[in-house]
């Protein structure tokens, strides 16, 4: 067969996959893979979608010359966004969410509608990089760019308009704005009023699966390639990445492992109760319409940020490298939520750490391997109270938990998670994302019969690893101590 071409662009880095099928088994061909970093513009943080359109492009030619394929799709992170004038043009580059202008705007979103009102409209879980929060930022701070928008495009829908032409908006990238209602499957016209937006910014939905167009012609003359279908699939990077995970039973939940961490499980229907709305859950939506019910926290980002400042001081480790440091290196008694806002911008994390290691009277870890594997520890811990809201909930507890993504690679991540949870881990499907895009493409173009038939397909073709829980007394003792940390209290001892 003719592969297909999965571009997955995360917070950090973009790669381009070539993707066929082969004796009943997923073969994949790196095309292409590049940094992809905020950029500073006068104060604020922004994306280059220049240079994320001439990678895109690169790729497409590429790709061609390795292989032939008949569509190309693309997934991104969510909540960031780009806004078209009345002439299809960029007004401007899209911010990046962890710019600070948002910073404060929940208190002023609570004057105009209740929280949990909000919630029980999206059932999303309240986060100032929220597209909502985005947007209405700039209506009040910018008012002359708001004023000039005719249509806000996400970030994969923007990609995917630059290829086609074509204004859509794929379901469940939708879904992480914060301004879709997972009950009614649509755009919360009403909610999109109240807070004084137009409605007409925000195009027709469609859902993975759907042909998006095709090449422009000036695309296809100027790469000097065949016309190609632009494929609609989960368009948000944790909608493709959850495609591959083999939800065997009900008691299984997933960890799509990246920059972010997105732990969680599937529904049939939206879980939008006061119980789910304190516990900040959110229900976001699958390529298959299932709900996705997941705790979004930070992942990766501070292995990713701790190696740039390593790399800025001359020691340039790999991550298989910062693992097995982490491994070899003392378990150090520190802790410290994930989350804290002086943990989420760039910058020096390792010495980010050992300030707060030193303002909270704890142990402050001094190697570079002491650094990692306290932050290894902290998300396992983090990921602890995500899984016992998740559980409360529903009302149930879960047997397994499969790790996909690139945190996949980081054995020692994986058994901090096992000892953390007390579950078998299994992990694998490091190219989940791209994978599950790939998987959703094929269905598309009639490659493949099902989506369970895919999910066969990939578990024929990739190895998982399994890691079950150890020293359980030790890491209960870790858990109290965390959680006695962040409220304030009395640690236990050593």
């Amino acid at each position: 067969m003719k592969g297909v071409l999965a571009f997955d662009l995360g917070a950090s880095s973009g790669r381009a996959v070539l993707t066929t099928l082969e004796n009943q088994k997923m073969v994949i061909k790196e095309v292409n893979r590049f940094s992809n970093y905020a950029i500073d513009s006068n104060g604020s943080l922004r994306w280059d979608f220049e240079f994320i359109m001439d990678e895109i492009y690169k790729s497409i030619k590429k790709a061609e010359q390795l292989g032939d394929f008949d569509s190309l799709a693309i997934d991104t992170w969510g909540v960031d966004f780009g806004l078209l004038d009345k002439n299809g043009e960029l007004i401007e580059n899209p911010y990046h969410y962890r710019d600070k202008r948002t910073n404060g705007s929940f208190s002023k979103i609570k004057e105009i509608i209740d929280p949990l009102s909000l919630y029980q409209k999206t059932g999303i879980q309240n986060m100032e990089i929220n597209t909502l929060f985005q947007l209405y930022t700039l209506k009040n701070q910018k008012p002359e760019i708001y004023d000039r928008a005719e249509h806000l495009l996400m970030m994969p829908d923007l990609i995917n308009y630059y290829l086609t032409g074509s204004i859509k908006t794929e379901r469940t990238i939708a879904s992480t704005t914060q301004l879709y209602n997972p009950t009614k499957q649509n755009w919360d016209y009403g909610l999109i009023e109240k807070l004084g937006f137009k409605t007409s910014m925000f195009p027709e939905i469609i859902d993975p699966g759907n042909v998006v167009g095709r090449l422009k012609d000036s695309i296809v003359e100027k790469l000097g390639v065949s016309n190609k279908k632009v494929i609609a699939i989960g368009s948000h990077d944790t909608a493709s990445a959850i495609v591959c995970t083999p939800f065997n039973n009900k008691e299984t939940l997933f960890l799509s492992s990246g920059t972010w961490s997105l732990i969680g499980t599937q529904l049939n229907e939206p879980n939008i109760s006061e119980n789910t709305y304190y516990n900040n859950l959110s229900n976001e939506t699958g390529v298959d319409n299932k709900i996705t019910l997941l705790k979004n926290i930070t992942g990766l980002w501070l292995i990713q940020e701790a190696k740039k400042q390593f790399e800025r001081e001359g020691k340039n480790y790999t991550f298989d490298d910062i693992s097995q440091m982490a491994k070899n290196a003392k378990s150090v008694e520190c802790y410290f939520d994930t989350d804290l806002a002086e943990l989420t911008v760039p910058g020096d994390i390792p010495k980010r750490i050992r300030l707060l290691a030193k303002k909270t009277n704890q142990d402050i870890p001094l190697s570079d391997g002491e650094i990692v594997r306290v932050i290894y520890e902290n998300l396992a811990l983090k990921y602890r109270t995500a899984y016992e809201e998740l559980c409360d909930s529903v009302g149930k507890y879960f047997k397994d938990i499969y790790i996909v993504g690139g945190g996949a690679n980081a054995d020692f991540l994986s058994q901090c998670t096992a000892n953390s949870l007390n579950l078998n881990v299994i992990s694998g499907f490091t190219e989940a994302t791209a994978l599950g895009n790939s998987l959703v493409q094929m269905l598309a173009m009639n490659v493949i019969e099902s989506l369970d038939n895919g999910k066969a397909i990939l578990a024929n073709s990739f190895e998982t690893k399994t890691f079950s829980p150890e020293d359980n007394e030790n890491w209960e003792t870790k858990y109290y101590n965390y959680k006695q940390t962040l409220s304030g209290g009395v640690k236990i001892g050593k």
